[in-house]
């Protein structure tokens, strides 16, 4: 089985602050989360999260993704207003792989086994997706509302 272990970000960047919030991971690519969530300012903490979408950058910086005008954000972003929530977008990284290289067709299939099995209020997983190779996906630092661990297995 292949493994890919992905770090989350302890620090989150509210959705409105994207374009110039200094967080370095944004000039990378990685993955991402936009997460519904109400602020708990007397904690200084997010609370009620509700994962709306997760999606890798490709090549891309993940300032670049996170901030793309796509049908799935808009409707992601839409969903988190009609709760009366704001959105932040979590950061993560692949930190280590069973693979020892990180092909596009393997950072593809992190995407899709995350979006799979977190099942994100928007998904972008086709509907004739048929899982082909056997992952695991282990989440570490900040990685709520993810799970801790994501499977993908051939039928």
């Amino acid at each position: 089985m292949d493994r890919a272990d992905m770090t989350w970000d302890e620090t989150v960047v509210p959705y409105a602050q994207l374009s110039d919030f200094p967080h370095p991971m944004l000039a990378s690519p990685g993955y991402y989360c936009l997460v519904a969530a109400e602020l708990d300012a007397d904690a200084d903490l997010y609370k009620g999260l509700e994962l709306l979408f997760v999606a890798g950058s490709g090549e891309s910086n993940l300032r670049q993704a996170a901030s793309a005008s796509t049908e799935a954000h808009d409707r992601a972003l839409a969903a988190a207003e009609a709760a009366g929530k704001q959105v932040v977008v979590m950061l993560g990284e692949i930190t280590d792989t069973s693979l020892g290289r990180k092909t596009k067709e393997f950072l593809h299939d992190v995407e899709l086994c995350l979006a799979l099995r977190n099942a994100p209020k928007v998904s972008q997983v086709p509907a004739d997706f048929v899982e082909s190779r056997h992952l695991s996906v282990v989440n570490r630092g900040d990685f709520a509302p993810l799970k801790w661990r994501s499977l993908m297995t051939p039928a």
